[in-house]
């Protein structure tokens, strides 16, 4: 597994080639291993981790990491919001460290700002001033949607 995760830190052509190889030896050594599974996963070309992020929640249905790369992948790269708010939602169940930051985005999107605020007030990190400033938003946004 060492050598897989050397290759993915080279460069992406490295990892997609050889690296491949290394973290399906990984696997095939360690065939519990959420980290090889995550390792190869990386190492595919962009265009190829939403599947392959599929078929490792195949193998691990209880991997919350892997339901919230999916949300990003839904929110960001193919904008289907009801999808990313769908595997958020699991993640967040699965791993209560999980914080809600796409979760509340996606809410703001589809004009659930009730929801959005309920999100972004439980986010701890989220310093008072700057949840004072989204909130503001989020109601601005909703009475021009009146």
């Amino acid at each position: 597994m060492t050598a897989a995760k050397y290759l993915l830190s080279k460069s992406a052509l490295i990892a997609e080639t050889i690296g491949i190889e290394y973290a399906e030896r990984a696997i095939r050594e360690n065939p519990d291993s959420v980290e090889a599974m995550n390792i190869w996963v990386n190492c595919h070309p962009s265009g190829q981790q939403l599947s392959a992020y599929k078929e490792m929640l195949s193998k691990f249905p209880n991997y919350a990491g892997g339901h919230e790369l999916i949300a990003h992948f839904y929110f960001y790269d193919f904008k289907e919001t009801e999808l990313a708010i769908e595997y958020m939602q699991k993640a967040m169940l699965l791993d209560s460290r999980i914080k809600g930051h796409l979760l509340g985005r996606c809410y703001y999107k589809i004009g659930e700002y009730e929801k959005a605020i309920a999100i972004y007030q439980g986010l701890p990190e989220i310093k008072s001033a700057d949840l004072s400033y989204l909130i503001s938003i989020i109601q601005d946004k909703q009475a021009e949607d009146l």
